[in-house]
């Protein structure tokens, strides 16, 4: 019974000195400012039609009148439209049709065929996420 009760003993002593660790290391740094604004989302599309400054200058008006676009820029050279917007307010399938009103022709740009250069990181990026909303989480600031 006494090697029990110690062994318990010891096992809560290591959980509770492990969570002050984790909480520590939480709180040692303040958190950056990407993890204290709203998100965002991005859209990119590809707008053949959009050749000329003056046709960019047009869309960039329409599209600003959108309620929930925080960003927009117009390429004219690489015919890409790329647009940041609040989630909770409008959908990329909504941006489309706004587009497709000034341009016909929108579609999402494939990106496939370009390679990263140089060295990649071998921890997934999801994995990285979810350690940094686990350390949010724990932060007291």
């Amino acid at each position: 019974m006494h090697l029990i009760r110690t062994t318990a003993k010891g096992i809560g002593w290591g959980l509770l000195i492990s969570f002050l660790a984790l909480v520590t290391w939480a709180n040692w740094e303040e958190k950056p400012l990407h993890a204290k604004v709203k998100p965002v989302r991005m859209a990119i599309f590809s707008a053949e039609e959009l050749q000329t400054a003056s046709a960019a200058d047009e869309l960039d008006q329409r599209i600003e009148q959108l309620p929930g676009v925080t960003a927009y820029t117009a390429n004219p050279a690489s015919r890409l439209v790329a647009v940041t917007y609040d989630p909770e307010v409008l959908t990329e399938t909504h941006l489309k049709r706004h587009i497709q009103q000034r341009i016909k022709h929108v579609a999402k740009p494939s990106f496939a065929s370009v390679v990263p250069s140089g060295p990649q990181c071998p921890i997934p990026a999801e994995y990285i996420q979810k350690l940094e909303q686990f350390k949010y989480a724990l932060n007291f600031r």
